[in-house]
């Protein structure tokens, strides 16, 4: 993704957003541990830590710049992605409904007006979550996101009915 786009995600996100993590111990700036679970989220990444910060350390110089990462104090032209322990930590401590508006905007100023005919709706279950699950609406042909929806138990079994 051109670094510009990138750019623009990070403009979108509420840098008033307080950090939730102590304040000992803290290097890698708050926005841009956003920015690298939100891009990675769109990219496509369904898993959890791990994933993202395997996505994270593939990201380009140019890309981590972009989303705020921070240069390395032995190599100012590197810069450093976070590590899995820290985006664990991110993902406790945020929920998607806090990003989920914020990148459905960011999806409609790069990709324009939705013109979508077909919307198609999916759900899984999440293993060992007491009856959680999940449920996306995704627009045919484009793929653009709609809405994302966690269920509980009782919720996902009126669902089930209808099917």
């Amino acid at each position: 993704m051109p670094t510009r786009r990138l750019a623009s995600l990070a403009d979108q996100l509420p840098l008033h957003q307080p950090d939730p993590r102590s304040t000992r111990g803290r290097w890698h700036p708050w926005p841009a541990v956003l920015n690298l679970i939100c891009l990675a989220k769109f990219c496509g990444i369904l898993m959890g830590q791990r994933q993202i910060a395997e996505f994270a350390r593939a990201l380009t110089q140019p890309q981590r710049r972009a989303l705020g990462c921070r240069r390395d104090p032995d190599n100012p032209r590197h810069y450093q992605v976070p590590s899995e322990s820290t985006f664990q930590r991110a993902l406790t401590e945020i929920g998607h409904t806090t990003l989920e508006p914020l990148l459905l905007q960011w999806q409609d100023q790069l990709l324009g007006p939705d013109t979508d005919p077909l919307i198609a709706i999916d759900g899984k279950h999440v293993r060992r979550s007491g009856g959680l699950a999940i449920a996306s609406a995704v627009g045919q042909p484009s793929q653009r996101v709609h809405a994302t929806v966690t269920l509980q138990k009782h919720d996902s079994e009126i669902i089930a009915v209808r099917e």
